[in-house]
């Protein structure tokens, strides 16, 4: 199916959401400590981290003595751990981060850039970061100029040409001269995905879905996922919800997974992470079950890898976890 938006920004902390690393480097855990290792399930950075997020741009975030810095794929320490919080990893150059509760973007080198005044930023995308001044927010550039003055409630990032936007406790989409494209009316709204349409809610019970002239593609009808990002469109398929089963849709609306599910994760590398009786495995896209629901939590495929969680453990102990191949072969586990 054809890309319809090259630019699809999603709501993550630490730069791990949903995927995984970009490079060949994976976080592990072992021990209570946090390394890596490759996509072989060698150990390349030995576990010594309090704290150890994906990699993006070639550096990732890790804590040490309470501090958040950033090493590179040697393992060398590239930004000295100084920061409070890393709330967003490298995007266009630039890290969000905070310290005595403010937050702002710095550069590769660790040096601030931007964020005198900020209350909160989002990472940049096409050259605009969504960002907050006295509750309010705009969007500006890597200047620091806002180009869309900081005037609504709540936004998303640009995906699609349109970003999402918040006024008077409606929701729509504004385009990047700040002018709402589609009016604010919405309950709950989704970013635009690759296939063209945002998961929009009308009363916050219900879901449709719209294209970027504000059309409606496909009907109501269908009960809001929880969290709302899980009915978003990935790979051509979502997942929706019919008398409290999860099943998925095409982009025509077609139902092509049946509502038999308990959840449906977002699909990548033609697999969706699936709950079976309070667990989960993995379905293709016609609903097949790949890999059986034995795990107690599965995360997206990237690079032919997941991570899933075994076993979760007691009194603050190592959760039992591994990467899995696309037919389920652990390449690593931690037990």
């Amino acid at each position: 199916m054809r890309d319809f938006c090259s630019t699809m920004v999603t709501e993550d902390i630490r730069g791990g959401y949903p995927g995984m690393s970009e490079t060949s480097l994976l976080p592990i855990r072992e021990n209570r400590r946090y390394g890596y290792i490759n996509r072989k399930g060698s150990v390349v950075i030995p576990p010594q981290y309090e704290y150890a997020g994906s990699f993006a741009e070639g550096l990732a975030n890790v804590r040490l003595s309470g501090k958040h810095g950033f090493i590179d794929t040697t393992g060398r320490i590239a930004i000295p751990p100084k920061f409070e919080e890393v709330h967003f990893g490298f995007k266009e150059g630039v890290a969000i981060v905070e310290d005595d509760f403010y937050q702002y973007c710095i550069d590769t080198t660790g040096k601030e850039v931007l964020g005198a005044g900020l209350e909160q930023v989002k990472p940049f995308v096409d050259g605009l970061a969504a960002a907050c001044v006295d509750r309010l927010w705009g969007f500006m550039d890597k200047s620091g100029s806002f180009v869309i003055p900081p005037a609504f409630e709540d936004v998303r990032g640009f995906s699609c040409g349109l970003s999402a936007a918040k006024r008077n406790g409606r929701w729509g989409f504004v385009d990047k001269s700040g002018r709402f494209a589609i009016e604010p009316q919405y309950a709950l709204i989704d970013s635009f995905s690759g296939d063209g349409l945002a998961c929009v809610s009308q009363d916050g019970r219900t879901v449709e879905y719209i294209n970027v002239r504000g059309e409606t593609v496909i009907g109501g009808g269908y009960a809001i996922a929880n969290p709302f990002w899980k009915s978003r469109f990935s790979e051509g398929l979502a997942a929706v919800f019919i008398d409290g089963k999860c099943g998925a849709i095409d982009t025509k609306g077609l139902l092509v997974i049946p509502p038999i599910y308990e959840e449906i994760g977002l699909f990548s590398e033609g697999l969706a992470a699936v709950k079976i009786n309070q667990l989960w495995g993995y379905v293709d896209r016609t609903g097949h079950v790949r890999i059986p629901a034995v795990y107690r939590y599965a995360a997206p495929f990237s690079g032919g890898l997941a991570k899933v969680t075994i076993e979760y453990m007691q009194g603050g102990s190592d959760h039992k976890e591994a990467y899995i191949d696309s037919r389920g072969e652990y390449v690593w586990t931690n037990g």
